[in-house]
């Protein structure tokens, strides 16, 4: 098949593809059914009789909210949801007024935390909601959502700790490219509502909580910082995180003063309670499994990379192209397969699991010519380890921009291939930009200014590329889901 039918456009709809298949509405629709006065879930059920609170906190909320006021809400009497700045305008721009809660009068739907940062509306959001559970009653089910973007949405820190304090400690840990589960232990130690404890606060009532992961391999009592999930983190674990970064002298002194004020405490176990249920309904698998799909619907022979890509963002873009080349070498060059296929496992060392990569090297083999189209999926979460004077961007944008600058290198090499890479957020937000992640193509190759990519490149400024000198950045607004990151690798046989 021809090359051109394969660049950018076909990425961009086998991620929007993706992004479709993990809508929460769905996702709770297939975890929860109800049966007359019962409300089920797994080998669980509960009577209803006017007594089902709801609760939420991230960037799905909104849809899976919707999704249980279609199932039970004629028994609903109260909710609090916590959800993003601008979500509600997004939805109803991007034609997904479906995703909306219905506005009945039961449910206060907030919005905070511009640019996913705590701030003093979501924490107004927030005393909401911890009312609502401390006084919910035995008889009552508290229906919790909990999806990706509920750390900066679920907010009261321990005092004497500010918002402002809290919001300077994630500010200094991303910078360091801390990653997500290192950012919510230090988390969980700083909050009153974090790891497990706003569980408690709902004793005796009975907590579902419905949890869309965004973090890979699923842990449950870090997607958003684990509200709801006992955690056996300490300031102990806080402690070795700070220290890992080198920001032991680094932390505004109110933060100090708590994690040191637990170091020297018997630390309080943070219960789990038999009346909190802690559900999945949903992570990258799904979208990963939607994204081959389409691509196969598209002509391509299809390879899954992993669902649990991850490390610098930079270095991450740098190995697609490489893997790239070394793709482009097994149809080539058949010959030299074998040493293609070790060069192929230690460039992926940084970013992969030993058990991925075994199954991508297996996987690879198949790959025997250009015939059809190959499309390479990947998902994950990545780190950005910005320096003091930085641009504006998203890890999914430097990704792209990465990759675009290694292709120079290996471009030569790889005559008669077309090459395609997109990476971009299912949420449709990367970094504080409007923009959820960034798209290139070796069919307009030629128009790329490849001084002026690294000089952006070298600042962390691959939003202002994307938007001013490349203009493919991947826009979207806010999609009402969040599993975190897709990655696209498009390679067809150029066009004689």
């Amino acid at each position: 098949m021809a090359g051109p039918a394969y660049g950018k456009k076909i990425a961009k709809e086998i991620f929007n593809h993706s992004v479709s298949a993990v809508m929460p509405d769905h996702l709770v629709k297939k975890t929860i059914q109800r049966c007359g006065n019962q409300l089920i879930q797994g080998n669980q059920s509960f009577n209803l009789n006017l007594n089902v609170f709801v609760v939420g906190f991230g960037k799905a909320v909104c849809g899976m909210c919707r999704a249980v006021q279609d199932l039970v809400g004629d028994h609903i009497v109260g909710g609090v949801l916590s959800v993003p700045h601008g979500i509600i305008h997004d939805l109803k721009a991007n034609n997904k007024s479906h995703l909306l809660p219905l506005n009945d009068g039961k449910i206060e739907v907030l919005e905070g935390a511009r640019y996913n940062t705590p701030d003093q509306a979501s924490f107004a959001s927030t005393q909401k909601i911890i009312k609502l559970c401390k006084e919910a009653k035995e008889s009552d089910l508290i229906l919790s959502l909990v999806t990706g973007g509920g750390s900066a949405l679920l907010n009261s820190p321990i005092h004497p700790i500010t918002i402002s304090d809290m919001c300077n400690v994630v500010k200094l840990l991303t910078e360091k490219g801390a990653t997500i589960q290192d950012m919510n232990i230090v988390r969980q130690q700083i909050s009153q509502v974090k790891g497990g404890k706003l569980a408690q606060m709902s004793t005796p009532a009975t907590m579902w909580s419905l949890i869309l992961s965004d973090i890979i391999g699923d842990p449950l009592h870090l997607i958003a910082s684990g509200p709801t999930v006992p955690t056996s983190n300490t300031c102990t674990d806080a402690m070795a995180v700070v220290e890992k970064y080198g920001l032991s002298n680094m932390l505004p002194q109110s933060v100090q003063l708590v994690l040191n004020d637990g170091l020297r405490t018997t630390p309080e176990k943070v219960l789990g309670t038999p009346n909190i249920d802690n559900i999945l309904v949903g992570n990258n698998i799904i979208a990963v499994e939607a994204a081959c799909a389409k691509a196969q619907e598209f002509g391509c022979t299809t390879l899954v990379l992993s669902s649990a890509v991850q490390g610098e963002a930079k270095d991450i873009g740098t190995s697609f192209m490489k893997m790239a080349s070394a793709i482009t070498k097994l149809v080539l060059e058949p010959e030299n397969r074998l040493n293609t296929e070790h060069e192929i496992k230690e460039l992926l060392k940084t970013i992969l699991p030993e058990e991925s990569i075994q199954k991508f090297i297996e996987d690879v083999k198949d790959v025997v010519s250009f015939d059809n189209p190959v499309c390479i999926i990947g998902a994950g979460e990545s780190t950005v380890n910005l320096s003091k004077q930085h641009g504006k961007g998203g890890r999914n944008q430097e990704m792209t921009l990465s990759a675009l600058v290694e292709l120079q290198d290996l471009f030569q090499h790889m005559s008669g291939v077309n090459v395609c890479f997109l990476s971009a957020g299912t949420d449709g937000q990367d970094g504080p930009t409007d923009a959820a992640g960034a798209v290139f193509s070796t069919l307009d190759y030629s128009d790329i200014d490849i001084v002026i990519a690294k000089e952006h490149l070298i600042r962390h400024d691959s939003y202002n590329f994307f938007k001013h000198h490349y203009k493919e950045l991947v826009t979207c607004g806010m999609t009402g889901t969040n599993v975190m990151d897709i990655h696209i690798l498009l390679l067809s046989r150029s066009k004689k």
